[in-house]
């Protein structure tokens, strides 16, 4: 999916299948182009309450997880052309929040991902929790964090997860 080579990436699939992450799927191409494959076996989430019980270590392993997950996904999808649709979101911003701010998009988004219309209706959107944080900060003097915000909808570039692919070793040369 990101278009390299399982020996250039082979240490790092290896530490991917040793935990449960991601599985052999089969081979692509015929004779000597062929190709191991590999696929995610779960998308990785992590809700809330499963975060503030997690410890500093564990949460930036998270969004390491994350991250890669993201950055994997959204990679592949550039790379063969599915973001080019009309129906693609790809919004970012970095506004400047004050602490109240943060909070706020934190609410925002977890609203957004469990569909609470309610506080999704009371915060109004990434702009207005960015305006009334500026509007705070000028009025307290606070010196506010400058957070990226982002929304990404796009065509996957690969199949969705199949079940029941066997768990191939990855070799250790």
């Amino acid at each position: 999916m990101i278009d390299e080579d399982v020996p250039t990436v082979t240490n790092h699939l290896r530490d991917l299948y040793d935990a449960g992450c991601i599985e052999f799927v089969g081979h692509e191409g015929e004779g000597n182009l062929r190709k191991a494959v590999y696929q995610a076996i779960a998308r990785p989430f992590t809700d809330p309450e499963e975060t503030q019980q997690m410890s500093l270590e564990e949460r930036q392993e998270a969004a390491g997880v994350h991250l890669q997950w993201i950055m994997a996904e959204a990679l592949g999808s550039y790379r063969k052309k599915k973001m080019v649709k009309d129906e693609t979101v790809v919004m970012s911003d970095e506004p400047c929040l004050d602490a109240e701010g943060v909070l706020e998009l934190h609410n925002f988004f977890v609203a957004c991902w469990i569909g609470d219309v309610e506080t999704l209706t009371r915060l109004e959107g990434v702009q207005q929790i960015a305006a009334r944080a500026m509007n705070r900060m000028a009025a307290s003097n606070e010196v506010g964090t400058t957070v990226v915000a982002s929304l990404m909808a796009f065509e996957r570039a690969r199949p969705s997860i199949s079940e029941g692919s066997s768990r191939v070793p990855i070799s250790k040369r």
